[in-house]
């Protein structure tokens, strides 16, 4: 990838998702492959200072702003800071040096998710407010939409009662809230953004669907009891 498509793809995007479509995209046999071809493109003076260099970004990897961050502004503090050391040790990068210590940097951080899961979970809830852990946890546990629905479902079909489809619709709305509410809830996008928007709007709206039927199969089973 160059400068101008590394642009393209991530203007506007936060340097933690950068990372993780790194991790997403690639292997970590492939993606430490990918590290040791870019810095062997570096110049010959800024290969004995790749060790130091790696310590002095990992400085920054608790730091939730630095992964919430723009790309372009991480592209810029991290380009300025390797032409700084570069140059005071004799080495007049180029364009193109400072874009691989740039992508040297990036698959270091991609490599090490691979290496460290908690890494990966880290920038995760620094991007979007969540442990993949308390999703699991979530996912664990039912909504009161869903049991509402689902009693309410259960007894109007062993009843032979009308108006089912209230509770049937409220069952499928509500699984699909249960397993979209963190997106929804999130900032995460994707590559997408407009079409992202759209679904998102729509998964709004289905949730805020399976909040009302609860309530109307509340009501509805009043209706079954007193009718």
């Amino acid at each position: 990838m160059d400068i101008g498509q590394f642009q393209q793809q991530f203007r506007g995007r936060k340097f933690g998702e950068l990372i993780l479509h790194h991790r997403k995209v690639t292997d970590m046999q492939t993606t430490l492959k990918a590290l040791h071809g870019t810095m062997q493109e570096l110049p010959d003076g800024a290969q004995p200072l790749m060790e130091s260099w790696f310590d002095e970004m990992n400085l920054n990897v608790r730091s939730e702003q630095f992964w919430q961050q723009d790309c372009g502004d991480a592209f810029v503090k991290i380009t300025n800071t390797a032409e700084a050391k570069l140059r005071a040790v004799g080495v007049q990068p180029t364009t193109d040096d400072l874009f691989n210590m740039f992508q040297v940097t990036v698959l270091n951080f991609a490599y090490s998710t691979h290496r460290h899961p908690q890494s990966k979970a880290f920038i995760q809830k620094a991007l979007w407010g969540w442990h993949p852990r308390q999703v699991l946890s979530l996912a664990m546990q039912p909504t009161s939409a869903l049991i509402i629905t689902a009693l309410c479902a259960v007894w109007g079909t062993i009843a032979d009662l009308p108006y089912l489809w209230i509770p049937y619709t409220g069952i499928v709305a509500s699984i699909a809230d249960f397993y979209t509410r963190s997106w929804v809830a999130s900032e995460r996008l994707g590559e997408w953004m407009a079409f992202s928007v759209i679904i998102k709007l729509l998964l709004a709206l289905i949730g805020l669907y399976s909040t009302v039927v609860q309530v109307a199969c509340l009501a509805l089973g009043f209706y079954w009891i007193i009718r």
